[in-house]
């Protein structure tokens, strides 16, 4: 597809649902994880720790994946009920914050679909094959080229819920 203004319209016109949805994902996956951080760190105050080599404190919720078996057991248990608290209906041990995330990376993956259309050859697998950078690279320009077209309306979080 030859890039004209007229075909860039035809393009955002195409993929500006999908867009919006995808905006909205990334806004609701971030939510819930800056939710889910604030408990880790909370319940990390309490003092966990990595293997008995190192003995060291962990403090950062990415870094859970090295707590000693049994900390981790204890952690996971009250972690969970931090989240039966907070009212989410989920499954057990399904954490809100990778629920979201995952639901952005299904909304990424139908743009992606979407945007084959326009651009042959540029699937999923072919963007991941260059490069995690190269397909967020390419995701941006779709978002960029749908929000900076002209008539563009920003999605409504007041209309999903109504």
């Amino acid at each position: 597809m030859k890039a004209t203004k007229k075909n860039a319209s035809k393009v955002a016109a195409g993929l500006t649902q999908y867009v919006n949805t995808l905006l909205l994902a990334q806004a609701y996956a971030r939510m819930e994880r800056e939710k889910m951080n604030v408990v880790d760190r909370r319940l990390l105050n309490e003092g966990y720790y990595t293997d008995m080599d190192t003995h060291e404190r962990i403090t950062n919720p990415k870094k859970i994946f090295h707590m000693v078996e049994e900390d981790f057991a204890k952690y996971e248990v009250l972690r969970q009920g931090e989240i039966d608290r907070m009212g989410y209906n989920l499954p057990r041990d399904h954490c809100p914050a990778l629920v979201a995330e995952r639901l952005q990376t299904e909304a990424e993956w139908a743009l992606i679909a979407a945007a084959e259309e326009f651009f042959p050859g540029m699937d999923n697998n072919t963007l991941l094959c260059n490069g995690l950078e190269t397909r967020q690279k390419f995701l941006d320009l779709l978002v960029k080229l749908c929000i900076n077209a002209p008539g563009y309306k920003a999605p409504s979080v007041a209309k999903l819920a109504g």
